[in-house]
């Protein structure tokens, strides 16, 4: 299993690399496009052939800048999987073969790839610092578990208030609102779970630590 997601990394590797690659070289195509048009706009042509020049110069960029944006797009969505190898790789270091090491490295390069392309808040970023977490706890790391529960805590807190705050603002009619409340129910009592199981964490991180009032 761990060789299977070794491979699947390495070909999102190569992805990331081939699309890199096929970037920097439009974005140089473009930055020459821009080149030409101011040269071409300092020859004395006539009018209806610059104008000509000009408008196809812009198709041509505009063409370029929707590539450039695809590969924008594909480039994050396979980080984005490459991410979530990292994550099933690292809990495969973790939970199977005891090599807590590698499963902290994984979760922090995994860690790193989701702050980039979700933001800090995710739920995907609480995910992996909660990992992070469970591994310094296995290797008797009590300041540094302490430190990813405490940051995991603040996020699931700032988006169950975010939720909560959404619900209150839903349902048009009776029926949506019945329906809205029973959804915010279900969301609140998963929420209440995960910041339970985090504080948990953190309790038993601290008291490691001797901060018992903490």
């Amino acid at each position: 299993e761990v060789t299977a997601y070794k491979k699947a990394l390495e070909s999102y590797k190569a992805a990331i690399y081939v699309l890199s690659e096929a970037e920097a070289s439009a974005s140089v195509d473009d930055f020459d496009d821009d080149q030409v048009v101011g040269r071409n706009g300092d020859k004395r042509m006539n009018k209806d052939e610059n104008d000509s020049e000009r408008q196809k110069k812009t198709r041509e960029q505009a063409k370029t800048s929707d590539e450039l944006h695809q590969m924008r797009e594909a480039k994050i969505t396979v980080e984005l999987h490459l991410a979530d190898t990292l994550t099933c790789l690292g809990y495969c270091h973790d939970a199977k073969l005891d090599e807590y090491e590698k499963a902290l490295m994984a979760y922090r390069e995994s860690l790193s790839l989701y702050i980039r392309h979700v933001g800090r808040f995710h739920r995907m970023v609480s995910n992996a610092l909660h990992n992070m977490g469970a591994i310094h706890v296995e290797l008797q790391q009590w300041k540094e578990a302490a430190t990813c529960y405490r940051q995991c805590l603040a996020i699931v807190k700032r988006k169950e208030e975010q939720e909560r705050s959404e619900w209150v603002h839903t349902g048009r009619n009776a029926e949506e609102i019945v329906e809205g409340d029973q959804l915010s129910k279900s969301f609140t009592s998963s929420m209440n779970e995960d910041i339970a199981a985090t504080l948990q964490c953190l309790g038993n991180s601290l008291a490691e630590l001797g901060e018992y009032d903490a």
